[in-house]
């Protein structure tokens, strides 16, 4: 797990962000959080991240949307 601050919604267009997931996923991980973490009026960044080596398990994750935070929170 990791507040890591690399938007992860950008690894398709910021090749310092796609370095790092293919760097992530190279040495066995994979993530299990790819909705947005956290969402304002004008953008929507996906910063908390949780990953998981053990992809032959069911796993059940997601996101707890709420105001209480400017993140919302992510379980797994």
């Amino acid at each position: 797990m990791g507040d890591m601050n690399i938007d992860l919604l950008k690894c398709d267009n910021h090749s310092k962000t796609n370095e790092y997931l293919d760097t992530v996923i190279s040495h066995g991980y994979l993530p299990v959080i790819t909705k947005p973490t956290n969402i304002c009026s004008s953008s929507a960044t996906l910063i908390d991240k949780t990953y998981t080596n053990d992809i032959s398990s069911t796993n059940h994750s997601g996101i707890i949307i709420t105001d209480v935070a400017d993140n919302f929170e992510t379980f797994s």
